[in-house]
């Protein structure tokens, strides 16, 4: 469990590295889904 979530942390530190917002990212992916679903 410890290990896991240190790999997330690990994982969230590269992709704000590489210049990439891991949690707005999911709230964007979270939004276009909501906007799709309610365009359907």
């Amino acid at each position: 469990k410890a290990v896991k979530s240190s790999f997330l942390i690990i994982f969230d530190v590269v992709l704000h590295l590489m210049g990439v917002d891991f949690p707005s990212m999911l709230l964007n992916l979270f939004s276009m889904h909501n906007k799709t679903t309610f365009l359907l």
